[in-house]
C-alpha cells in the first residue's frame, strides 16, 4: 500500500501547477522544490482540498490505480481519491526520503 500511495504521490507531482502566489519569487528549481514538500505536507495531514490547490484543474495522473496511460483528473476526483485511501489507512502518510528538483 505504502509504495502504491508513493507512486501515486510522485506521478502526481508531475502535473502539479504553480497555483499559489507564495512561490512567485522563487525560480523554477525552487518551486517545484517547494510545491513538492507543501503537498507531501498536506498530504500527511489529510488536508486534501489545500493538496489538490497545488494541482492544475484538471491534473494528468499516470497512477496504476487507472491503468497504464496517464488519465486527466478534476480537483474533486482527486480529493475523493485519497478520502478513499485514508477510509482504508486512517493514518496514510508519506515520508519523503530526497527530492530531485
Amino acid at each position: 500500500m505504502r509504495r502504491k500511495i508513493c507512486l501515486l504521490t510522485a506521478f502526481g507531482i508531475i502535473t502539479i501547477g504553480f497555483n499559489a502566489n507564495i512561490f512567485a519569487s522563487l525560480n523554477s528549481q525552487e518551486k517545484n522544490v517547494a510545491i513538492a514538500k507543501k503537498l507531501f505536507e498536506y498530504f500527511n495531514k489529510h488536508e486534501w482540498e489545500k493538496m489538490v490547490e497545488l494541482y492544475s484543474d484538471p491534473a494528468e495522473f499516470l497512477d496504476p490505480d487507472f491503468g497504464k496511460k496517464a488519465v486527466m483528473r478534476t480537483r474533486q476526483q482527486t480529493i475523493q481519491k485519497h478520502k478513499g485511501l485514508q477510509a482504508m489507512s486512517k493514518d496514510i502518510r508519506d515520508d519523503v526520503v530526497q527530492i530531485f528538483p
